[in-house]
């Protein structure tokens, strides 16, 4: 099945998603194409991008050619020009602006865990 949408949609799935100067919320298959557009969560095998984004993606493999996102989570990912909040992927090629990967993010993850706790207990013992 090949779906080809320009318009926007709430759910777009098939085996193979082209998508062009459109989007949807969540997108799903085997094969995701996306040029001009965009979607809250895509959930594809190998999913292509092409200026446009989203803020999900999740994919055995993921390029990412001018175009943005806010958590990657793939097998394999390329990206060129683009910016990613989140990447956590076995093997990363090309240049991007990667603002955290999987260690960055667990070391914010611990340490903001470790201040709550810290201001939680200091508020604890200033009400007793």
């Amino acid at each position: 099945m090949n779906n080809e949408h320009q318009e926007q949609s709430k759910q777009i799935s098939g085996d193979t998603v082209n998508i062009q100067d459109g989007g949807a919320a969540v997108i799903k298959g085997n094969k995701v194409n996306i040029k001009d557009g965009g979607a809250l969560i895509i959930q594809g095998g190998a999913v292509d991008i092409k200026e446009g984004g989203a803020v999900v993606i999740v994919g055995e493999t993921i390029s990412l050619h001018e175009g943005g996102g806010g958590i990657l989570l793939a097998q394999q990912a390329e990206l060129k020009q683009g910016s990613v909040l989140l990447l956590a992927a076995k093997e990363v090629s090309g240049e991007a602006n990667i603002i955290f990967d999987l260690k960055a993010a667990l070391l914010f993850g611990f340490v903001v865990g470790l201040m709550v706790g810290v201001v939680k207990a200091l508020l604890a013992r200033r009400a007793a």
